[in-house]
């Protein structure tokens, strides 16, 4: 019989009654809270921008399959699409943004495909960091406006205090993390491609012709911005939505394949193994088996977890600003 995987949570933008903006930002107290152990257990798949920012405790996270260390004046990005696990919310404190579809302006965009989209998880210095909270604070005040009647401008306000927001992270790295580079025209159109057409074309040529460039542009594009040639984008990209798949997903294996563009399931087994160090099952079996024992942790073995869509729907309100001494 198949190995059926268990189903992420489907998690999407919708704020509380009242919310009219498309940027909240929420205590982890109140998350806490507003929602039971087992809301956080279950993986999550996100169809909006959720950063954490911690100010006290440590905890971990996974983020598509790696577990990041969440300590104070750490910050981890989850993008839309990208499957996301709680670890243990009573051991940190600090903030959940939540940034909707059309919070971000295209400006911003642009800057955030140019310097900061892969970048997952980083620790500001200490310049920045009061920078950070002073922005979520303000954050937080003019959004409580948001909770009324509000005006064009209130929203206008929010965005242009997000923007703050990004780039205060761009700029704060700790001392030890570069700045990111720019990357070059060539890449990021080449990313963009990839990401449209990935479950269509696995050959760097295809992308070359319909971009207008050779081959070998592409890949010292690629390397220059990744440290990855061509190819291995490309197949970094597919082997990534086969595990999300694998892991989000009860599909059989045959079927995950052929939504890859993969005709023959033997022929996406071996892609698979071959990359991933397990065959597709395996992958499964184990991202189970941690599934099952962050349950335990939890301390509710066995208990589905019901939607955690509220737990991130909270109000702020008698909420205590989290801002520690400095």
């Amino acid at each position: 019989m198949a190995d059926r995987g268990r189903p992420a949570c489907e998690i999407c933008f919708n704020p509380p009654r009242g919310i009219t903006a498309d940027v909240d930002a929420v205590a982890l107290k109140a998350l806490r809270n507003d929602a039971a152990d087992t809301e956080f257990v279950a993986p999550q798949r996100l169809d909006f921008h959720l950063i954490i920012i911690v100010t006290s405790g440590s905890a971990q996270h996974t983020v598509d399959f790696m577990t990041y260390p969440l300590t104070e004046r750490t910050v981890l990005w989850i993008r839309p699409g990208q499957l996301q696990q709680w670890g243990n919310l009573h051991e940190c404190e600090g903030w959940a943004l939540l940034i909707g579809p059309t919070a971000l302006t295209t400006n911003l965009k642009t800057y955030l495909d140019q310097y900061s989209r892969d970048r997952t998880h980083r620790r500001l210095n200490e310049h920045g960091w009061p920078v950070l909270l002073d922005a979520i604070d303000s954050l937080v005040t003019i959004g409580e406006h948001s909770r009324r009647p509000a005006s064009p401008v209130h929203h206008c306000t929010l965005r242009h205090m997000l923007a703050v927001i990004i780039l205060v992270l761009s700029c704060s790295m700790a001392d030890h993390e570069p700045l990111a580079a720019p990357s070059s025209d060539v890449f990021l159109r080449f990313r963009q491609v990839v990401e449209a057409n990935y479950a269509r074309s696995r050959t760097v040529g295809n992308y070359a012709a319909m971009l207008g460039y050779s081959s070998r542009t592409l890949t010292r594009a690629c390397l220059a911005a990744t440290g990855r040639t061509a190819k291995q984008f490309i197949d970094d990209r597919i082997l990534l939505e086969a595990k999300r798949l694998l892991a989000d997903t009860a599909e059989p294996v045959g079927t995950i394949g052929r939504r890859l563009g993969f005709e023959d399931t033997s022929n996406f087994s071996r892609f698979f193994t071959k990359r991933a160090g397990r065959q597709p099952l395996e992958f499964r079996r184990f991202r189970q088996a941690e599934a099952r024992e962050s349950e335990w942790l939890a301390g509710k073995p066995g208990t589905a977890p019901r939607s955690a869509a509220n737990a991130l729907h909270v109000s702020n309100e008698k909420v205590p600003r989290l801002r520690p001494s400095l």
